[in-house]
Formats: structure tokens, sequence, C-alpha cells
């Protein structure tokens, strides 16, 4: 006789579609910062998350892009604080550099 065993685990990824300058390799949505604020499109990623509920908890937050990392510092840590308070207890997460 099997016993199955259920595993759940739920990932979320969010891109941060912006770097610092778009590399020839990169097939992914991205454009070089600049100048830009990118806080329209940070507000806009966390209205979208709020349309979603998870029906269980998300174990993995993996952040990407671009590379979120040039984000000025205090926007960045602001914007995984907003996401943390949304999404709750995380267990691991990683931000692509």
């Amino acid at each position: 006789m099997l016993n199955w065993v259920k595993f759940s685990h739920l990932g979320v990824y969010v891109h941060i579609p912006f770097c610092v300058c778009k590399c020839g390799y990169c097939a992914f949505y991205s454009e070089p910062i600049g100048q830009r604020d990118p806080q329209p499109v940070l507000t806009a990623i966390l209205d979208e998350l709020g349309r979603y509920a998870p029906t269980e908890p998300v174990q993995t937050l993996y952040i990407g892009g671009g590379s979120p990392t040039c984000l000025p510092p205090l926007v960045l840590c602001d914007f995984l604080a907003a996401l943390t308070e949304r999404l709750g207890h995380i267990e691991e997460f990683t931000v692509e550099c």
C-alpha cells in the first residue's frame, strides 16, 4: 500500500522590469532605469498582487527582472516590506542581482 504525502509549496515571482543597462543576451522584458521613477511600476505590482488571495502560505518569493538591485536601496527595502506585509511570513526569498 502506498501512502501519498501532499507537498504544498507556493512560490511567487515578481518581475521588476528595470536594470542598469539592457544586456544583449537577455530575453526578459526590461529597460534601463536611467532617471526613471520606479514607484508607479512598484505600486502597480502591489495593486495587482492585491487582486489575488493565496489559498496557502507563500513559502518562496523570487524577485527578478531586470536587476531589482538597481532600485535605490530604500525603495527596494520598502517594496520588500510591502510584499511581505501582503504575503505574510515567507520562508525564503531571492532577489536577482
